[in-house]
């Protein structure tokens, strides 16, 4: 081989080592320093956290970097840190940010939209006896914004037994019951106007949590009782004295035996309106005790128990609602409980309602019967039939009522939030508001049917739960969830009555 084609030889060798080496070069930027595909815009509200989301974070020993380039001056967290958050971002304006690193020379900008909303300020818990009630006053913050508003709601269970008297005021007066015992949470909510381009939408909410200790004053054991004769051995009646409270802040009452023939069984003694068993014939002095810090006293009653004859049968005591949503419905069959001793017999009679034809009651004295002739009532009236059961030997009878009502045909919920759409979350948001249009009678539940693996809220579909005017819930792993609602009337035999129905999508 001669000297030139020596030298070609080699710089080919070269060019060679040249190409892969650059090659190696690209493979080491794809793999060390990534970037997102193109420029990002995102879309938030005033006072949502914000982190920046990028796919892989630069291998040692290279270094990323953010800095900002536009808008007002904000706080990035640690400019080397591809998810790092953002503090201080300002509704109204428009924030930009470049994203490098040292070992690529490509570059990404992120665009940050932050919608204004006035930050929602509920104030600070409260706690409190009921006969301060009419004096309880809760003002959230006034919204600075043009075209938002606030409203109050009740969030979740209202153990308390709250109602905010004014829910569209920012200053409202909340009343509660002296027989209701419990917290509640509830919720000052600032929503703003919708994007006519994009259908965004900003909300803001701050909780408190609302504390009625209960307790009524005064205090009262309830009305002295002389009990039937219709019972075998023992015989039991339901007590009925005034609130006492729920062991809040030490509020409560106890029930106490004081004098009788033998010591009875209270089904629950710190409950004003438990049962008491276990009576037999003689009287009996019961003793209701309140103490805390909201109703402090004691009152007693007597129960006069007479011998025993005999026992009947049980047909219950709360009444039986019927609904029909078809107007074209005109007969209804009831069915009352079967007699078990010797000696009882049974009526049918009408008792409420425009009075029916002679004769609508088909077996007056069969424990099962049709009732025809039914047609809707004005005003949304209900007709009300009177299961009686006597047992003619002994002087025992008993009675239950039972309800016949008709409903219109409009029922179902409609899911309002973001204007009825699916609901996407802000960054790192977890905890959704769900507001229900609730339209008809009955009432609503809801149900998960989907989500992300992984979720405590799993496995789905989920049992059905009740779920009120605004379904409050905290969705902990990101995902879509798909919700699913129904309303339904209710009540022992809803004839004709269609389910409504609604869903949506939440996603975080």
């Amino acid at each position: 081989m001669n000297k030139i084609t020596t030298n070609i030889a080699k710089r080919k060798a070269v060019f060679l080592l040249f190409l892969l080496s650059l090659f190696s070069s690209n493979i080491l930027f794809a793999q060390t320093c990534p970037l997102n595909g193109g420029d990002l815009t995102y879309t938030i509200c005033e006072g949502e956290p914000f982190n920046f989301l990028r796919g892989t974070q630069v291998s040692t020993p290279n270094i990323s970097t953010w800095e900002q380039i536009s808008g007002p001056s904000v706080v990035i967290d640690d400019v080397n840190d591809v998810f790092s958050s953002v503090f201080g971002m300002v509704g109204g304006n428009t924030y930009r940010f470049r994203y490098s690193t040292n070992c690529n020379p490509n570059t990404q900008i992120v665009e940050v939209i932050v919608k204004q909303i006035t930050i929602a300020d509920a104030g600070t818990d409260i706690a409190f006896c009921p006969d301060a009630m009419g004096n309880v006053t809760v003002t959230g913050n006034t919204p600075l914004n043009t075209g938002e508003t606030g409203q109050w709601v009740i969030s979740g269970a209202n153990d308390a037994g709250v109602t905010i008297d004014f829910p569209s005021s920012e200053t409202t007066t909340l009343t509660m019951p002296a027989t209701s015992c419990g917290m509640t949470t509830i919720s000052w909510i600032i929503t703003g106007p919708v994007d006519p381009m994009t259908g965004f939408q900003c909300r803001s909410r701050s909780d408190i949590v609302v504390t009625n200790y209960g307790g009524v004053q005064p205090v009262d054991a309830g009305f002295d009782q002389t009990l039937g004769n219709c019972y075998t051995t023992t015989t039991g009646t339901d007590l009925d004295a005034t609130f006492g409270g729920c062991s809040l802040n030490g509020q409560v009452g106890e029930w106490s035996f004081v004098s009788g023939p033998n010591i009875p069984n209270f089904v629950d003694v710190n409950d004003a309106d438990t049962r008491v068993n276990g009576l037999i014939e003689g009287t009996y002095i019961l003793r209701w005790s309140v103490g805390g810090p909201c109703s402090t006293a004691s009152d007693e009653m007597e129960i006069i128990v007479p011998a025993a004859t005999q026992d009947i049968t049980g047909i219950g005591t709360e009444d039986v609602n019927y609904f029909i949503c078809d107007t074209g419905v005109n007969s209804i069959t009831l069915n009352g409980a079967q007699p078990q001793f010797a000696g009882e017999t049974v009526s049918w009679t009408q008792v409420g309602g425009t009075a029916l034809p002679g004769g609508s009651i088909m077996s007056p004295n069969s424990p099962t019967t049709v009732i025809n002739n039914l047609t809707p009532l004005p005003g949304g009236q209900s007709y009300t039939f009177r299961y009686r059961l006597i047992n003619s030997n002994k002087g025992c009878n008993a009675t239950r009522d039972y309800v016949v009502t008709f409903r219109g045909t409009t029922r179902s919920v409609d899911v309002v939030t973001n204007g009825g759409n699916d609901i996407v979350g802000s960054c790192g948001q977890t905890n959704f508001d769900i507001q229900l249009n609730n339209q008809g009678s009955g009432f609503t539940n809801y149900r998960i049917t989907s989500g992300p693996a992984g979720s405590p809220l799993g496995p789905f579909p989920t049992a059905e739960a009740f779920a009120g005017g605004l379904l409050n819930i905290d969705l902990l792993v990101e995902g879509t969830y798909s919700f699913e609602f129904y309303r339904r009337e209710g009540g022992a035999l809803p004839v004709g009555c269609g389910d409504g129905f609604d869903s949506v999508n939440v996603t975080v």
